[in-house]
């Protein structure tokens, strides 16, 4: 199945892969964002899941219990294409506004904020630091399928 044909399979219609320019450079205002925006999220998101109670309890602390629930978020948008629902209205009152595949990758973007936040990790110096590495990277990484 071509690439073009696979990206319609379950109606998310994939945008046109085009690089205008050197679109994929990060300014230093823009990497400045990311350094106050990330963090900001982090201590925001934390809070809150801290104050709804999911970091009581032993059970709720454990670094693989925690990891595992952002894979079931994604799990939880793989089965939103797979029923080619991805692209209703979020069922949830206040964010119809959303689809389905929004709400399930948002929700996996907020548990690994919270987790970094939990774990003091610095998100914001690793995604600019990957970006930058993963530009100098060959072409598909090198690899030929």
């Amino acid at each position: 199945m071509s690439d073009e044909k696979y990206s319609n399979v379950f109606g998310l219609g994939c945008k046109p892969h085009e690089i205008p320019g050197e679109v994929c450079d990060l300014t230093f205002s823009d990497a400045e964002n990311v350094r106050v925006v990330i963090p900001t999220l982090q201590r925001v998101i934390h809070l809150n899941s801290v104050k709804h109670g999911f970091w009581e309890g032993i059970s709720q602390r454990n670094p693989l219990v925690k990891l595992m629930l952002t894979n079931c978020e994604l799990a939880e948008a793989v089965e939103s294409i797979r029923k080619n629902t991805s692209s209703n209205p979020c069922n949830k009152p206040g964010l119809e506004h959303i689809t389905a595949l929004e709400e399930e990758i948002a929700d996996a973007v907020i548990r690994l904020l919270d987790f970094a936040e939990a774990y003091n990790l610095n998100l914001a110096r690793a995604i600019i630091a990957k970006h930058e590495y993963n530009r100098s990277r060959p072409f598909r990484h090198g690899k030929t399928c």
